[in-house]
């Protein structure tokens, strides 16, 4: 036995725990409202199809995803500083000192779903391919065969938390042994399941996957993109307390889960439907006030096209819970717009993301519901009512604005705006206005009269 040198709780699981991701439960989703004339609705196959049309002969853009290595300031932030915790006393006294055997490649599960793992050095894969062992095995700690820095560290763990969503028993949570020069020998893990759960509740996930197959086989990538994000919307309800919220299993079989589990589970749905997707995270700027807060969300690959989806991000509105409608605010979003909202990590960043310039598939976009920079909202307002309202059916219709102030600007006048729409058409009904500050995305909910 080994006395700790020095000891020190670092959660990954807490940092996000105080993201700013906070919003309602899940409840009635748009898709599932039957007879609505909606911008917010499934995106019809027609549509769908002839928005994912490639010209011949034209290649995959595989550049961009090794481009990014460099990317600009804005998009560069190291994570603050970790979330401490006093180790309990057992903690305290000792980490049983154990041999960790190195693992063969092809004990890593599906490496072709991990973005990150194969960008890592060979020595440094190496360690991480022990931790992974250690992990997936329920092994109390990992052992390293040279001492590692913490630096280092806090990077393995990351990736093992985000490029490994099948780790569903990984909390994130770690207390590290350090030797005399303060470098770590050893790392404690923490789970949030016993062993013998393990088997049930893997079958379980893959279950879900099994039946999401047969559900989506018929589909292109973006209705298979589409098809997710609705499900996992309409059937995970936010939450940041539950024991498994940060796991792939809490998103999709317990159906509560925060932004970590929630962005994991996508990346992994998505990746079984064969379609390249993973998760990365940063600080969101909607959260200022919180000097530890992260939010995590994916990267997605339609058509040869990166994009970035956060379907958490939905769930910052100030709507009541009982009638919830996704926003799609972060659908298909490109760097120019995300890194408005959210600086990414240096840790995902120094591995290479690639870089998300498409604006083709953002959803707001295909719609033609968005409110650029330059336009005149006003006439852009009414443009959008004009092919989005409906005089004799309820209408749930997503707007997103590009500019903040245009944003802000609006709510003093979108009554007058509205009132004049409809007394120009000759139309009457009551209506609401649902918002996400955070996506600069608003709904409006009207009912014919």
């Amino acid at each position: 036995m080994k006395k700790i040198k020095l000891l020190l709780t670092l959660s990954l699981s807490a940092l996000l725990a105080t993201a700013g991701c906070t919003g309602g439960s899940a409840g009635k989703t748009l898709f599932e409202l039957s007879g609505i004339n909606s911008s917010v609705s499934d995106i019809s196959q027609e549509e769908l199809s002839s928005q994912t049309e490639s010209e011949n002969g034209s290649s995959e853009k595989e550049a961009s995803a090794s481009a990014s290595s460099e990317p600009s300031e804005a998009a560069s932030s190291e994570p603050s500083e970790l979330v401490s915790q006093q180790p309990s006393e057992e903690e305290s006294s000792t980490i049983e000192e154990s041999s960790t055997p190195e693992p063969s490649g092809n004990e890593i599960y599906k490496p072709q779903y991990k973005h990150f793992y194969p960008k890592l050095a060979s020595l440094e894969k190496k360690d991480f391919n022990i931790l992974y062992f250690s992990a997936r095995n329920f092994r109390q700690s990992a052992v390293f065969p040279s001492p590692i820095s913490s630096d280092e560290l806090e990077r393995l763990m990351w990736l093992l938390n985000y490029d490994c969503p099948e780790l569903i028993h990984v909390t994130g949570d770690y207390l590290p042994e350090y030797n005399d020069d303060e470098r770590v020998i050893s790392v404690k893990l923490y789970y949030n399941m016993e062993s013998s759960e393990y088997d049930a509740c893997f079958d379980a996930v893959e279950a879900y996957f099994d039946e999401l197959r047969t559900e989506t086989a018929e589909m292109n990538e973006l209705q298979k993109e589409t098809y997710v994000f609705n499900k996992l919307f309409s059937e995970t309800t936010f939450t940041e307390t539950t024991k498994k919220a940060g796991s792939v299993y809490g998103a999709l079989i317990e159906h509560e889960s925060r932004c970590e589990g929630i962005s994991k589970a996508f990346a992994w749905c998505m990746n079984e439907l064969g379609v390249e997707c993973f998760t990365i995270a940063g600080h969101p700027l909607w959260d200022v006030e919180s000097l530890y807060s992260s939010h995590s969300w994916n990267i997605i690959k339609i058509d040869g096209e990166y994009y970035h989806v956060d379907l958490a991000a939905d769930n910052l509105r100030n709507y009541p819970d009982e009638f919830v409608l996704p926003l799609y605010s972060f659908f298909n979003a490109y760097d120019r717009w995300i890194l408005q909202t959210r600086t990414v990590y240096d840790i995902f960043l120094d591995l290479g993301v690639p870089e998300c310039t498409s604006e083709k598939l953002n959803y707001h976009v295909m719609k033609d519901c968005l409110i650029k920079e330059g336009d005149d909202p006003e006439e852009r307002f009414k443009d959008i009512l004009s092919r989005y309202y409906s005089p004799a059916a309820e209408s749930a219709i997503s707007i997103r604005f590009e500019n903040k102030d245009a944003y802000n600007d609006f709510f003093a006048t979108r009554q007058t705006w509205l009132q004049d729409f409809l007394n120009e058409n000759g139309y009457s009904c009551s209506d609401s206005f649902y918002c996400n500050d955070a996506g600069q995305t608003m709904i409006l909910y009207t009912i014919p009269e």
